[in-house]
């Protein structure tokens, strides 16, 4: 029994490789993504960056930051704990 041939595995022509070739040069370039986004998103975004609840979010982010670099963070187990039971077993 042989082990070097090959009869099994598919090896691409190397001629149709070529034609592929030529067809996506001739088209120039093949396919952009592009991204359209709808009015009513536009509105839903303007919306959102009029309200406060954005820079609120950033002010306790910036906060917790501080406090984490200076070592005083502390965290509510019990807190942690509720919305851990919450999401597990309240969430249905």
């Amino acid at each position: 029994m042989k082990i070097d041939q090959t009869h099994g595995l598919w090896r691409p022509n190397p001629y149709q490789q070529q034609q592929v070739s030529k067809s996506v040069q001739k088209k120039g370039k093949m396919g952009q993504d592009q991204v359209h986004i709808s009015k009513e998103a536009k509105v839903m975004l303007e919306k959102q960056n009029q309200t406060n609840v954005h820079t609120d979010r950033q002010a306790k982010l910036e906060r917790i930051k501080e406090q984490l670099e200076k070592g005083t963070y502390q965290v509510n187990s019990k807190k942690v704990a509720e919305r851990v039971f919450d999401f597990w077993f309240r969430s249905s």
